[in-house]
């Protein structure tokens, strides 16, 4: 090996060296970084924990106590303001029916909102949930879940 191949190895050596102590100095530094964020999710969890209780809570039908969702559960909101599954309002429009005397019966039902009393006139019997107005924030909420 002559001296300017010395030399060379010596000049990629020291670029090498330098490599090596600028990566150990940014492994260093995502190392206290991670570290910063170990500590902020076990600061947020709790809080996150709480959030995901009111989420749920949100998401529940106040009648049936389960998840709505977009299927046949799906967020139905009355003119009070209050928000039920599909399935309950089924429930709800059927027993005013049943409630009604034989010579009341029609086409459309008075009920009255489970939490308010509220009263929501003219409800189409049988219910046809395409035709009751849903809840559009929850179910935006579902669907953002779900995807």
């Amino acid at each position: 090996m002559n001296s300017r191949d010395v030399r060379a190895a010596t000049r990629q050596a020291k670029a090498s060296r330098a490599r090596l102590k600028e990566a150990k100095k940014r492994m260093k530094e995502l190392m206290r970084q991670n570290e910063e964020m170990k500590d902020k999710m076990a600061r947020d969890a709790p809080m996150l924990e709480g959030i995901n209780k009111k989420v749920e809570e949100l998401l529940k039908c106040p009648m049936c106590v389960a998840s709505c969702d977009a299927t046949a559960k799906v967020p139905c909101i009355l003119e009070c303001g209050h928000t039920f599954c599909g399935e309950c309002m089924i429930v709800l429009v059927a027993k005013a029916f049943d409630d009604l005397a034989p010579n009341k019966k029609s086409d459309w039902v008075d009920i009255r909102c489970p939490t308010c009393q509220f009263k929501v006139s003219r409800m189409n019997y049988p219910l046809d949930l395409a035709l009751v107005r849903k809840n559009e924030d929850v179910l935006t909420f579902i669907k953002t879940m779900q995807s």
